[in-house]
């Protein structure tokens, strides 16, 4: 089955492509942000995982939300910003939500949001699929578009 036309424009828009690499990432840079506005509060809360040093815990913490974030979405070497944040969730699942190591409902709790981690690194690898295939599509379609440019143009020539 082929996909609508009015779904594939929709698929197709380079703004449906930035939207989905700003949403893939929102978990990030809106921790970020919210980090950003409450130190004290990412301070208590790396301390209460006992992760020793803190500060160089939430230096990465933030370092890697941030700069992973701003590759992805501007879809600059995607795959180092996804591969970043992907990392940093995985290494969440043993330090914050260790759900073998408790019972009832916080052990399900924490399992569920150890799942959802794994959704989230899913999202980002499948942007990373997206934004390595939309930019092969660039490069096969460059050849093509110089090819049709009157002369001057083909070649960056003024006039």
């Amino acid at each position: 089955m082929t996909t609508p036309k009015a779904i594939a424009a929709i698929l197709d828009s380079p703004l449906t492509s930035l939207v989905s690499r700003i949403l893939a990432t929102c978990l990030f840079w809106a921790e970020f942000l919210n980090h950003m506005h409450d130190l004290p509060g990412l301070q208590a809360y790396v301390a209460a995982l006992g992760i020793r040093p803190f500060w160089l815990v939430m230096g990465l913490s933030l370092f890697v939300q941030a700069v992973g974030s701003a590759l992805v979405i501007a879809d600059r070497m995607a795959w180092l910003g996804a591969g970043m944040l992907a990392v940093f969730t995985l290494l969440t699942v043993p330090l914050a939500h260790h759900f073998w190591d408790m019972t009832g409902p916080m052990a399900m709790v924490e399992r569920l949001f150890a799942e959802e981690h794994l959704s989230v690194i899913g999202g980002l690898i499948a942007v990373c699929v997206a934004s390595r295939a939309q930019a092969q599509a660039r490069r096969r379609a460059e050849p093509a578009m110089a090819a049709a440019a009157p002369y001057g143009q083909a070649r960056g020539a003024a006039g």
